[in-house]
């Protein structure tokens, strides 16, 4: 794994958004340390605290707060060559 860079703890508040429709350009893990909308193929979800989600490569990215704070760990990076096969499967 290529670790690009990574974040703890980043704190927001609830005008936090990010919306890109062809992703950030690498592999992106979220640790949702507070409540938040995620759309995903066009159908919103709400998570609870302590969720995580991977997004691929391209994978658009849309997400917000859902309250008046949002926390989150971040990490983007790209597999290695095995890993991102069978992370693209999954």
């Amino acid at each position: 794994m290529k670790c690009l860079c990574v974040g703890y703890h980043h704190i927001h508040d609830g005008r936090f958004e990010v919306d890109r429709p062809d992703g950030s350009g690498d592999w992106l893990l979220l640790i949702v340390k507070t409540p938040a909308v995620f759309c995903i193929d066009g159908e919103e979800i709400h998570t609870k605290a302590g969720s995580y989600i991977i997004f691929p490569l391209h994978a658009p990215l849309k997400y917000s707060a859902d309250g008046d704070i949002y926390i989150d760990d971040w990490l983007h990076f790209f597999p290695d060559e095995e890993g991102h096969e069978t992370l693209q499967g999954a």
